[in-house]
Parts: structure tokens; C-alpha cells; sequence
């Protein structure tokens, strides 16, 4: 997994961005606009669209730029209210990769819909160190493995921050910053069908990695961001405490752990927002297996709560399920033999009182890991 540096003001960081991956940013631009344009339509898979529409898409690309674009400036005002640090950044891409801004802007608003994965974490008296600890294993399609990448962020103004990035986007899969406050989040397969264009990016809880340091003030910046519109869930450990955000378009569920375990397989733990769940229109498979995923994450929590250590957790993203709960090859690491195609792509497991972070580059069974450590 390629490794980068970032730094400098904001704008400087996207320039650095865009000169670095300018070839792999153009190519998810376009590859973005040409998913959105081929998911036009009831009952179309985003990530798995048929050939014809493909095709479809590939004489319409012109047609859509602008009305895209224009769905791009209605996020912008929404960013630019609650973490307009990033908006600098993707002008400072748009100048180095000679991008419109919009088209990057719009595609970091798209690919929100991509994160689904597992998350899991636990504090206090579930682990065995007596401190938090979080892991997640980021699954997309075969194809992004090869983007995933790690970037150092230094910025000039804010906390100096290591997260894993698809090449071009501005929403990490997870990552740590210089004080050891670490975070993580996917998406939850929730009813979006209230969801309007105009909604908030997902990408804007991010600004904890620079802006905080511990659990209590993300939580005050968490609660000033109103509901992303996707079903999330998000998770942020200092050396004490766990926080974790479930929530939708309606519901914003916060609770911090002094004690005790979470974990999402895409589905929510929260009362409030599990009447929300919706696998209907997708089998189970192209919900990457979800309900197994989530149902054998209960299963191991519960039969590790109070010993909880990295090693175990290393043993959580790294299973492969089990015949004694029905689910052999439909559990948390994730192959594409079993998924039509969905992998697990990065992992990692975060340590925030050592602020220490191991990245798994790719299926985490295969232990190609990188170490990230501040201090």
C-alpha cells in the first residue's frame, strides 16, 4: 500500500494530493460519473450495474456533466458550514489535476455510499489492557484495492493526522491523529429513501482527526453536525473512552463507553434506527453478507467481553466464520469468491492510549501489515 506526506495549508495539501495521484484521481472521477449515470433508474445497483447501462452511461457522460455539477454546488453550501477546510483541499486538487472543482466535489460526495464494512470496538472493562481499542475491515469491489492508500496529513492550523484514503477521496476508511484519537465509519443499510440530494456529506465528521483530541470534544463537534442522511455509524476512541454514532436522515444516536463493546456489519445496534433496516430490495450476498457478518461480530464480542486485546481483534477481522452459527464464508474478512466481487480492501486496528495504528493492507488474514505510530 503506497504511503504519502502531506503538509502545509490546506490548499497546498490537495495541490500535493493532486499532483501525487493525478492519473488515479481522473480515472475515479470519471469512473464515478460514468456508476452514478449507469444507477439512473429504480432498482439499479451502484456498485454492480448491468453492461447495457454501462454502455448507456458511456454515450451520456456529456449530457449529465453539468446537471451533476450543479448537484455538487448544493453540497458545497452544506460543507462550507461545517468544514470548509476541506473544500480547500479539493481546490487545491482541482488546480493540480486540472479537474473542475465540482467534479471532485461531487465525486467524494458519491462514493459516501461505498462504505460497507465492519466496525467494531471496545473500552474500559471488555478489553483486557483496560483501555478502548478499535478495529474495521473496509470492503469494495476488487477493482479500488489497488487505490487504497496511506497519507500522512500535517496541516499547518490543526493536529497533524495518518488516515487510509481510496486514491482521491476525502472520506478515509479510518485513521489516527498525533494525540492518538482514532476513528472509523461506514455506511449502515438503512432506508435512504427520504434522502434528498441536499443532504450532509458524511465526509464532515472527519474534521475531528485535526480539530480534536479526545472523545469528548468530538462528541461536541459530532453533535453540532445535524444527521449525514446515510445510515452511518461512527466510531472515535481516545485513551479512555469509546464514542459511537449510529444515525440516519431522522435519528442521531450518540453513546460513549466508559465500559463495554459495539460493532456494526453494516447494521445498526441501536433500537431507535433498526426498525430503519432495509435488505429487501438486494440478497444477502450483494449485501455482503451482512446479516452474518453482523450476527457472528454478537457472537465473538460475546464470547470475548473482558479480555478483549489486539491480538484479538486481529483473530475478529480475520474470520472466516464458523460452522457452529452458519457462517462459513459469509463472516467479517471478506473474499470476493464468497461476494460477487466485494473484498475486504484495508483493515486496521487502532491502539489510542499506545497511539499506535496497523493498517492491513488488503484481506488482513494475509498479515500484510504497516505499522502507524505517533509519538
Amino acid at each position: 500500500m503506497r504511503r504519502e506526506t502531506l503538509e502545509g495549508t490546506f490548499f497546498e495539501i490537495g495541490e500535493q494530493y493532486g499532483s501525487l495521484f493525478k492519473k488515479q484521481i481522473k480515472t475515479f472521477v470519471f469512473m464515478t460519473r460514468l456508476m452514478a449515470i449507469a444507477a439512473e433508474g429504480e432498482g439499479r445497483d451502484f456498485f454492480r450495474p448491468k453492461i447495457h447501462h454501462v454502455v448507456g452511461a458511456l454515450i451520456q457522460m456529456k449530457r449529465f456533466r453539468e446537471p451533476y455539477r450543479g448537484i455538487a454546488a448544493e453540497f458545497e453550501e452544506n460543507i462550507k458550514r461545517y468544514y470548509p477546510e476541506v473544500l480547500e483541499i479539493m481546490k487545491g486538487m482541482s488546480k493540480s489535476t486540472e479537474l473542475d472543482y465540482r467534479d471532485i466535489l461531487f465525486m467524494n460526495c458519491m462514493v459516501e455510499y461505498s462504505l460497507k464494512c465492519s466496525v467494531m470496538g471496545a473500552a474500559g472493562k471488555s478489553t483486557n489492557q483496560g483501555s478502548p481499542l478499535l478495529a474495521m475491515n473496509a470492503d469494495e469491489t476488487k477493482f479500488t484495492e489497488n487505490y487504497e492508500v496511506i497519507l500522512d496529513i500535517k496541516p499547518k492550523n490543526g493536529y497533524h493526522f495518518t488516515a487510509v484514503y481510496m486514491t482521491g477521496m476525502l472520506l478515509p476508511n479510518f485513521g489516527m491523529n498525533e494525540t492518538g484519537l482514532a476513528m472509523a465509519s461506514e455506511v449502515l443499510f438503512l432506508d435512504n429513501s427520504a434522502i434528498k440530494n441536499l443532504r450532509m456529506p458524511t465526509l464532515l465528521k472527519f474534521s475531528v482527526l485535526h480539530r480534536c483530541s479526545t472523545v469528548q470534544e468530538a462528541r461536541e463537534l459530532l453533535e453540532g453536525i445535524p444527521p449525514s442522511g446515510i445510515g452511518t455509524s461512527t466510531y472515535i476512541a481516545d485513551a479512555n473512552q469509546m464514542l459511537v454514532s449510529e444515525e440516519n436522515s431522522i435519528i442521531k444516536k450518540i453513546k460513549v463507553y466508559d465500559n463495554g463493546y459495539h460493532y456494526n456489519g453494516n447494521l445498526p445496534l441501536a433500537d431507535e434506527l433498526a426498525e430503519y433496516t432495509k435488505l429487501d430490495k438486494l440478497d444477502d450476498i450483494q449485501n455482503y453478507n451482512a446479516v452474518h457478518r453482523h450476527r457472528r461480530l454478537g457472537n465473538l464480542f460475546q464470547q470475548y467481553d473482558g479480555k478483549i486485546t489486539e491480538q484479538i481483534l486481529y483473530g475478529l477481522i480475520s474470520d472466516h466464520g464458523s460452522s457452529e452459527d452458519n457462517t462459513v464464508d459469509q463472516s467479517i474478512c471478506v473474499h470476493p469468491e464468497n461476494t460477487k466481487g466485494i473484498k475486504t480492501c484495508a483493515a486496521f486496528i487502532a491502539n489510542p492510549r499506545e497511539k499506535f495504528m496497523t493498517v492491513y493492507d488488503g484481506n488482513p488474514c494475509q498479515n500484510k501489515s504497516i505499522t502507524c505510530r505517533f509519538g
